[in-house]
């Protein structure tokens, strides 16, 4: 059986890859590698880029650190809290990359 790092990091590579490239390049089957990709990777074709289904563990644990920095702050004075919260300013740019859809 292929190894599944190896499949990954073709993916982490180019994230537009097929399936059937990586099947050519490993010689294993197409099935061999939907499998890898959908069970053992937990990854899915967006917008023609694989990407994961959900959010890693390190991905969770950022996002707890930050909510709970938010919490405590909101704690310490909740009448105060959204006029000490530091927002951007929303910029639209117009920006053509050949590789997205």
């Amino acid at each position: 059986m292929p190894d599944i790092d190896q499949i990954h990091e073709l993916i982490m590579e180019d994230r537009r890859i097929l399936a059937k490239s990586i099947a050519e390049q490993l010689g294993i089957s197409l099935e061999q590698v939907g499998s890898i990709i959908h069970k053992d990777l937990d990854m899915q074709k967006l917008s023609a880029k694989w990407a994961p289904k959900y959010l890693n563990t390190d991905q969770k644990r950022h996002g707890a650190s930050r909510l709970s920095n938010f919490w405590i702050f909101f704690r310490h004075d909740p009448n105060d809290y959204l006029s000490r919260l530091v927002t951007m300013d929303e910029t639209w740019l117009y920006h053509y990359n050949p590789e997205i859809k």
